[in-house]
C-alpha cells in the first residue's frame, strides 16, 4: 500500500468513501448511542455496576474509521475538509475517555475488516488518539471475513464472560444475513446488538440486475427465507414503496424470532434532502432500556436537524381520521413523520394516554415499550399537550 500521511491527498484515496448524509448520520447514531449506551451501565442502576467489570464494543465490519467524501474520477478535487471520522474512530475515543474515568473498568474494542488497508487506517486512528497510556483499554484487530471473524469471536471466553456487557455492531456493505452465523450473535448473553438493513435500495437494485450471478442470488435468498423469484416477484407486483417497507421489515423480523427471543425496535434512516427512506437501524436485545436508547437516539439527532424539517411537519395534525388508529394508516403517508416529526408524535402521545392516571413506573414503562414515541419526546410534548404530575401519578386529560 503506498504511504500516506493523515488526511493527505494519498490518504484521501485509501479510506473508504461516503457519498450520502444517510452515512453520516449513521455515524452519529452509532455514536450517540454508544455513548448513552455506556452511560446505562454505569448510571441507570446500582445492579449493573456490581454486574459488570468489563465493557465490550465489537465492530464486525469497522472499515478504515476515517471517510472521505465521494467524487467520480473525473470530478477528484482533494479537499481536506471532506474527511469525516467514522464509527470506528469516534468509539475508541469515547472509550478512551470512559476508560480513563472509570479506571476500575476494563474496556475492551474488537475492530474487524476483510481489507486489509482498512486496518492499517484504523492503526493510523488510534495512534492519534493517544491510546497507549491507558492501561485498561485494549483494542484488538483482525483481517477476517465477517462470517469467519463472527464464527471465532462468538466462542471466545472473553466474549462469553458473563461479567462483561457487551455492544455489537454488525453493519453490512449490502444486504447479507447468514443466520448460521448471525444465530451466534443473536444468542450471546448480556449483549446489544445494533444491525443496519439496507434492504429499500440493495433489493430493488439487485432484482432489476439482468445478469446477477447466482451467489447474489442466494445471498438475498438465504437473508429474507424465501427464493429470489418470489422476492422478484412481490417487487414488481407491489410498487409503493411503503408497502414494501414494511414486507421486508417482516421477513427479516421473522427471521430473527427464528433464532431468539429477545425484544427488537427499529429507527428508519432518511437522507435529509428528499427525506427518501435509505435503510433502518435495528436493535435487538433483552433490555427494554437498550431498545428505548435507539428510540431516543435517533429523535434527538433528528430533532437537531429542526430548521430543515419544518416543510415536512405541515400537515400533520390531519393525518388521522377519527375512526382510524395511526397504526392502520401507517403506509399511508411519509414514514418520517411517525418517527421523527414532533406534531406526529404530540399526536401519538395523546391518543396513547388521553384520559389515563399512571404511576412513573406505567408511564415510563408504555413510552419505553411504544414503537413510535421515543422516552425524551415528553418536554417536547409539554408544549401543547398540558398533563399533569401529581406526587407519584401522571394525569393525562381526554382533550
Amino acid at each position: 500500500m503506498e504511504t500516506c500521511t493523515y488526511k493527505d491527498k494519498t490518504c484521501s484515496k485509501t479510506v473508504n468513501k461516503y457519498n450520502h448524509d444517510g452515512t453520516l448520520l449513521k455515524f452519529e447514531a452509532f455514536t450517540d448511542y454508544v455513548e448513552s449506551w455506556i452511560n446505562k451501565i454505569f448510571y441507570h442502576s446500582q445492579e449493573n455496576k456490581g454486574k459488570y467489570n468489563e465493557l465490550i464494543f465489537v465492530d464486525c465490519m469497522c472499515s478504515s474509521g476515517l471517510y472521505y467524501k465521494y467524487f467520480k474520477k473525473d470530478e477528484y478535487n482533494y479537499d481536506a475538509d471532506l474527511f469525516r471520522e467514522g464509527t470506528g474512530y469516534k468509539v475508541i475515543d469515547k472509550f478512551r475517555n470512559y476508560a480513563e474515568k472509570f479506571p476500575e473498568f476494563n474496556f475492551t474494542i474488537y475492530m474487524n475488516d476483510y481489507d486489509e488497508k482498512f486496518i492499517k487506517c484504523m492503526y493510523c486512528n488510534e495512534r492519534r488518539l493517544n491510546t497507549s497510556d491507558v492501561k485498561n483499554l485494549k483494542i484488538i484487530y483482525s483481517n477476517e471475513d465477517k462470517y469467519k471473524f463472527i464464527d471465532r469471536i462468538t466462542s471466545l471466553k472473553e466474549i462469553n464472560n458473563n461479567k462483561a456487557h457487551k455492544l455489537i455492531i454488525y453493519d453490512p456493505y449490502e444486504v447479507d444475513f447468514n443466520w448460521i452465523y448471525m444465530k451466534k450473535l443473536l444468542k450471546l448473553n448480556d449483549s446489544d446488538l445494533i444491525i443496519t438493513h439496507f434492504y429499500p435500495n440493495d433489493v430493488k437494485r439487485i432484482v432489476n440486475l439482468e445478469n446477477l450471478n447466482q451467489d447474489k442470488k442466494d445471498v438475498i435468498t438465504y437473508s429474507y427465507g424465501i427464493p429470489f423469484d418470489q422476492i422478484k416477484e412481490y417487487f414488481y407486483s407491489h410498487q409503493t414503496p411503503s408497502v414494501r417497507t414494511e414486507y421486508f421489515r417482516e421477513l427479516f423480523n421473522k427471521k430473527v424470532k427464528d433464532h431468539c427471543y429477545k425484544k427488537m425496535s427499529y429507527a428508519p434512516v432518511f437522507n435529509n434532502k428528499e427525506r427518501n427512506h435509505v435503510f433502518d437501524i435495528v436493535c435487538i436485545s433483552s433490555s427494554g432500556i437498550a431498545i428505548a436508547l435507539l428510540k431516543d437516539t435517533m429523535y434527538r439527532l433528528y430533532e437537531n436537524s429542526k430548521q430543515e424539517r419544518k416543510q415536512y411537519a405541515q400537515d400533520s395534525w390531519n393525518l388521522f381520521g377519527d375512526e382510524q388508529s395511526y397504526v392502520d394508516l401507517r403506509c399511508d403517508f411519509n414514514e418520517y413523520q411517525l418517527h421523527y416529526d414532533d406534531l406526529t408524535l404530540t399526536e401519538i402521545f395523546k391518543r396513547t394516554f388521553a384520559g389515563k392516571t399512571l404511576s412513573k413506573n406505567e408511564f415510563e414503562k408504555v413510552l419505553q415499550e411504544h414503537e413510535y414515541l421515543p422516552t425524551n419526546i415528553k418536554k417536547q410534548v409539554k408544549k401543547i399537550y398540558k398533563y399533569k404530575k401529581m406526587g407519584d401519578l401522571y394525569i393525562f386529560p381526554k382533550d
